[in-house]
């Protein structure tokens, strides 16, 4: 059932012509995007070496998973691994992982690791990463710390009483310290008994990401998801029985999730061969591990290759490494507020033309899957452009908290999947209309909004005319910018949108746009006139005239005749008393 999470419906019309304005304005933070997603990749495994780590899993699937964000590491990418527990220990630095052939030595260190700490010092193991990440201006890699554990901060009996001071030095120096080096903070809650929470609060006040995984069998996707996310890698889903694989892509990997530690994968080529982990085709590699498959080719033959599984079961990833035709996700905004929606707009790009192009192919759809905070899913159909791009506009954002949203594009020949993650934030800037001639908006900076680094607010007024003015607005006081507009009555059609350029923290510059507000109608003020001079209608004064005579001398026969009756009577009783005399 879907949530009230989205507050309007599933399919979303709008004029093609404001999902463009909307994506125009986010040209510049997608490029800024796709400049980041091919920056190399400098990441450090902070893996939680405690007791418990024993029973949570006992048959060493979190090295197995480690070990699957390793061998997906690309070429310029370096990893390193450090472990804690009483302290921390750097058991394979940073700057090592540089080395093309580094892998081998690092899956060897990974494999040595002994669960056998007694505590869980989470102060200890965040430091590891500002040691791996020196103090210093880095343009060229993107750097990150994932921290695994299966417990909570616990210093044992004998440093009990400094757990607090820790959790303070934690959340106010460690923590801002990330944030200030640009260090992402990936925390993987391995586990029921990890401090979930607190994980959570880590990684997103340093704009990384929380997973929490209850079971040690699926610990691999925490993994392999993280290394999408940061590479903005391309995907497609293994589909019931089968995967489609066209002749752009160069080079792949494919992860299958297995529940049966004994489970022997098969694969069938579009040419009818068996493939399996002892039997491999020409440029491919199979890795079998209890807990997942991982399948790397080379030049792969185009076509439907069959998945042979027990009962069909598919569960995994097909990760694309290399394809000269690419499905590129726009979205026209970094920041969003609740109450908005937010404009998609996706292609597939084929780069084997110079320069260069959008390829459109015969029964390509587009569809976006949108994932709210508590789980709900709404999905959106794009439409089909001119140029061959898809586009939509999402359902209004009704609350705040981090989505993710996967769009896929689909051909009978081929499937393209990617997925990109976005905070929606409480409404932080509120516009709004105090009268005709005045606009106030104010900037409403709680815990939930972020603490702009820059904010400028412009009015644009549109009067019923339909001539066009701009305004700055000005700070009035603490978090109210105010101005006034040229005085005009609103009048019907008049309007204003605000225009808000600012930058935040975690989503950099931003331009939002907000609006259109109309204008309250005002009524014009009555014109004074000078009192006029009556026109006499003197026919109708005679007619008045004659008409009151008329009654008057109506009245005076009536008088007349009244009298006579009178004088008549009175002399009728005069005679009647003489004649009765004796």
């Amino acid at each position: 059932m879907t949530s009230q999470i989205f507050a309007s419906a599933v399919h979303v019309q709008a004029h093609p012509g404001l999902l463009w304005l909307l994506l125009i304005a986010s040209c510049v933070s997608q490029a800024v995007r796709a400049e980041e997603a091919q920056k190399s990749v400098q990441a450090l495994i902070v893996f939680d070496v405690s007791g418990s780590m024993r029973q949570s899993d006992p048959n060493r699937l979190s090295v197995a998973a480690a070990q699957l964000f390793v061998n997906l590491s690309q070429p310029g990418d370096a990893v390193g691994l450090a472990a804690f527990s009483d302290r921390t220990t750097s058991l394979f630095p940073v700057s090592s992982g540089k080395d093309p052939n580094a892998k081998q030595p690092l899956q060897r260190s990974l494999a040595r690791l002994q669960f056998n700490g007694q505590t869980t010092d989470l102060e200890a193991a965040l430091e590891a990463g500002l040691v791996a990440f020196p103090d210093q201006e880095d343009v060229s890699h993107r750097r990150l710390v994932l921290l695994l554990t299966d417990g909570e901060l616990d210093l044992g009996k004998d440093r009990a009483e400094g757990e607090a001071a820790a959790l303070a030095r934690i959340r106010n120096s460690l923590i801002p310290e990330y944030h200030r080096r640009g260090i992402l903070l990936y925390t993987i809650a391995f586990t029921t008994a990890a401090d979930r929470e607190f994980l959570r609060e880590l990684a997103e006040s340093s704009a990384g990401a929380s997973s929490f995984i209850a079971d040690a069998q699926t610990l691999h996707q925490a993994f392999s998801q993280i290394f999408i996310g940061i590479h903005d890698a391309q995907t497609f889903p293994l589909e019931q029985g089968g995967l489609r694989i066209d002749d752009s892509i160069k080079e792949l990997s494919l992860v299958f999730a297995k529940s049966d530690p004994d489970e022997r994968i098969t694969l069938l080529t579009p040419g009818q061969r068996t493939v399996q982990a002892s039997d491999t085709a020409e440029g491919m590699t199979w890795l079998s591990t209890p807990a997942y498959d991982l399948v790397r080719m080379r030049n792969p033959q185009a076509g439907i290759w069959e998945i042979q599984r027990p009962d069909k079961m598919q569960s995994g990833v097909g990760i694309i490494a290399e394809s000269t035709l690419n499905l590129q996700v726009e979205l026209g905004a970094t920041f969003i507020e609740t109450g908005s929606q937010l404009a998609i707009r996706a292609f597939l790009k084929d780069e084997s033309q110079v320069p260069a192009r959008i390829q459109h192919e015969e029964g390509q759809t587009v569809t976006a899957e949108v994932s709210a905070p508590n789980g709900s899913i709404v999905n959106v159909s794009l439409a089909p452009q001119a140029d061959g791009s898809f586009i939509a506009l999402t359902p209004l954002f009704g609350a705040a908290g981090k989505y993710s949203m996967t769009v896929t594009a689909m051909t009978p020949k081929l499937q393209r999947q990617r997925t990109r993650t976005f905070k929606v934030y409480p409404e932080c800037l509120k516009g709004s209309v105090s009268s005709a001639a005045r606009v106030k908006v104010q900037v409403a900076l709680n815990s939930s909004c972020p603490a702009f680094k820059s904010i400028s607010i412009e009015a644009e007024y549109t009067a019923a005319n339909k001539a066009m003015q701009r305004v700055s607005l000005q700070a009035a006081q603490p978090n109210l910018l105010e101005a006034d507009l040229p005085s005009a009555s609103g009048g019907k059609g008049a309007y204003v949108n605000l225009l808000i350029h600012g930058e935040s923290p975690d989503e950099g510059a931003f331009t939002l746009t907000k609006g259109p507000i109309p204008l309250p109608m005002v009524s014009p003020p009555a014109a004074k006139h000078s009192p006029a001079t009556p026109k006499i209608d003197h026919d109708g004064v005679a007619r008045a005239g004659l008409k009151l005579l008329k009654i008057n001398a109506g009245l005076a026969i009536l008088g007349v005749l009244g009298f006579g009756v009178y004088w008549l009577i009175g002399r009728f009783r005069r005679g009647r008393a003489q004649w009765l005399k004796p």
